[in-house]
Formats: C-alpha cells, structure tokens, sequence
C-alpha cells in the first residue's frame, strides 16, 4: 500500500513537472528575442527597473513636495492680501480725513481742490518727513488752502515767497502749484526748525525770516497760532479715524 501511494505521488510530481516546462518553453526568449511562437518580447533587467522605481518615486516626492509648496502658498496669500487691503483701506480713510478737515475750514473750495490740497499736504509730508498735521496748520494759517492765495510777495497754498522759491530752484508759476509750493515750504520749513532745534523759533523763522530771528526782530505769535491750529488738525484727524 505504502509502495502504492509513492508510485502515485511520484507520477503527479513527474506530470506537474512536465506541464511547468512546457509553459516555462513558450515564454523563453531565444537568442534573436523572439519566444517559442516567434512573438518578439521586450525584457529588462534589473538595474533597470530599480531605476524605473526610483525615477517613479523621485517623481511621486517632487509632486508631493511641490502640493505641499502650493498649499503652503495658498494659505499665506490671503492673510498677506488681507493685511495690504487693510494698510490700503487706512490710507484711504486717513485722505479722506485730510479732505474732510480742508473742506470745514473752507467750504468754497470745490472737491477737486480740496482734494489736491490734500493729496499736496500728504505728498510733502512723505517726502520731507514733516509733521503732516504741522502742514495742514501752516496751510490753514496762511491761504485756508486755496492754491491761488497771494499776499505781498508771497504765493500759493503755504505763501512762499519769489526769492525762496528761486533758492530752490522754482519759480513764481510754480508756486500755484500746491505740490511744488507744498514741497518747496515743507523743506524750507524742516530745515528751519532742524536749525533752531525748537518748532517754535523754526516756525518764527518760516514766517519772519532767520535773519530777523538772527537780530532778535520777531515774536512768536504766529508759530504760537500755528502750533494750536495743528493740535487742532491732529484731533479732528484721529477723531474721523476712530469712527
């Protein structure tokens, strides 16, 4: 019986066997890279394909470090639009503040003017580092911010004068310009106060001139009226931003 069942296992082993080769001889590729049935068969080996995989990972990682970028980007974007609109919105509200404050001292100025007296106030006090609300009060003391303002020898929006904006290199048109005139007494103005270190002599000095500050020919009632208007103006200003 024992000799029986070997017989048996032996003869399934041997035709498993056989049928294993005879499959085993339809895929072989022989020497001209055609199998049994003459199908010619690509093959590769195996550096190659490890190298297929790796390529296929290092892609999978770029792709996935590259989300990662975007979502990261994408996530930051508004918060930084956000923070710009809101320095944008500041500005805007801070103009029209400046616009607002012009027109209620001079309720004949039209919107355009007032709006370039503003936009001239702003400019000038960028550019020279001066005390806006410094500007807006020495515009107020003298024209009430018109461009066209004119007394004595003195023109435009901060009453310059001929031969101080010839020192600066304008002329008698360009002081009806409230930029240039803005720009022209913001500077003259800066380097008066730099010079006597005290707004209060810079200012008398703006209005009576440094060489009759120099003799002592001066009093400072005008720099006294200028400075309370600018209190005056920074009140206004940071109430119409705190609405």
């Amino acid at each position: 019986m024992k000799k029986l069942n070997l017989f048996i296992f032996m003869l399934v082993q041997t035709i498993f066997l056989s049928s294993t080769l005879a499959y085993a001889d339809d895929i072989i590729v022989n020497n001209n890279g055609s199998n049994a049935n003459g199908e010619y068969i690509v093959t590769q080996t195996e550096s190659e394909i490890t190298s297929e995989i790796t390529k296929e990972e290092d892609i999978s990682i770029d792709s996935q470090d590259n989300k990662t970028t975007t979502e990261e980007v994408s996530a930051e974007k508004p918060l930084i639009k956000t923070e710009n609109s809101a320095a944008e919105q500041k500005k805007i509200k801070f103009k029209s503040a400046v616009i607002s404050f012009i027109k209620s001292k001079n309720n004949r100025l039209s919107e355009a003017a007032a709006t370039k007296a503003a936009d001239a106030a702003i400019y000038a006090s960028d550019k020279n580092k001066v005390d806006i609300n410094l500007i807006l009060a020495v515009m107020w003391k003298e024209s009430y911010f018109s461009a066209n303002a004119r007394n004595a020898s003195c023109y435009g929006i901060m009453q310059v004068s001929k031969n101080t904006a010839a020192g600066f290199g304008f002329s008698v048109k360009d002081l009806h310009d409230p930029y240039r005139n803005a720009d022209v007494a913001s500077r003259l103005l800066k380097g008066q106060i730099n010079k006597y270190k005290n707004p209060v002599m810079g200012l008398t000095a703006y209005n009576a001139g440094s060489g009759n500050v120099s003799r002592g020919n001066y009093t400072t009632a005008y720099a006294n009226n200028v400075i309370s208007k600018s209190n005056a103006v920074k009140t206004y200003i940071n109430s119409y931003m705190s609405k």
